[in-house]
């Protein structure tokens, strides 16, 4: 089944849980692995996905009145986002036309086009470019690459960004590498674990990168990485090359 539109439940959220609760015995983050795993199975049940991307929706209120809202506060209000992507996908399933077999080539490369143009589209608001960089981590292709670093960068919303840095990692951009490591001090924790966590998927280091680390730590961390990518750079991009040709 091709994922749809709310694939971010298991690219964008369910990598950040799973490092969070491999890391934490806290009842409280092992419920938010229960929550992503009903939020994953509803996101199997869409079959089709649908051509338009939804509606945005108001902010959360609570990350609107709370000063610092928590990592888990984050995390519902996430999950909360992509429970409407989800709801919106299935009402529209059924004016939908049935799948096709899969896009060629040139096909694919105009649908890339296509999410680069919304993700860049200056009238775009944040969930459709959230939504952007989900569907250009789906059609995995590196042409996307340059836009989604530009959006880890400089996006003012958070959830863009850590949308940005999760498709990173599932492309496997090692040309992402040195933007990764500086967002690993980006102000909001999310975006920091989700950057880690794409560092790990494209080079298989963490130099045991959890949440929750001080500035100061972190760029330790930061060093220990520029230093490693310096000495192994051309061997991460001969792996990750030979693997995307044995897709082909």
């Amino acid at each position: 089944m091709r994922t749809s539109v709310a694939v971010v439940g298991l690219i964008a959220i369910a990598g950040l849980v799973a490092a969070l609760t491999g890391r934490s015995a806290g009842d409280d983050v092992r419920d938010l692995g229960h929550r992503i795993e009903s939020l994953e199975q509803a996101t199997r049940e869409l079959a089709d996905r649908p051509a338009t991307v939804p509606e945005a929706p108001t902010p959360e209120p609570e990350l609107l009145t709370t000063p610092r809202p928590s990592i888990e506060v984050r995390l519902a209000a996430l999950e909360r986002r992509v429970e409407r992507l989800v709801k919106a996908a299935g009402e529209s399933r059924a004016s939908m036309p049935r799948k096709g077999p899969t896009p060629s080539a040139p096909k694919r490369s105009e649908e890339v086009r296509r999410w680069i143009d919304r993700l860049e589209d200056r009238r775009s608001d944040a969930d459709i470019r959230f939504s952007s960089t989900v569907e250009l981590a789906r059609l995995g292709s590196l042409e996307a690459v340059p836009a989604l670093i530009r959006f880890l960068e400089k996006d003012k919303d958070f959830y863009v960004r850590l949308g940005s840095a999760a498709a990173l990692g599932q492309l496997g951009a090692a040309d992402a590498v040195t933007v990764l490591i500086t967002s690993l001090q980006d102000k909001e924790e999310l975006v920091r674990t989700a950057s880690a966590e794409a560092l790990r998927r494209i080079a298989g280091q963490d130099f045991d990168y959890v949440s929750g680390l001080t500035a100061e730590r972190r760029r330790e961390i930061q060093e220990k990485w520029r230093t490693w990518w310096r000495d192994h750079e051309p061997e991460v991009r001969d792996r990750l090359r030979a693997a995307r040709e044995k897709k082909k």
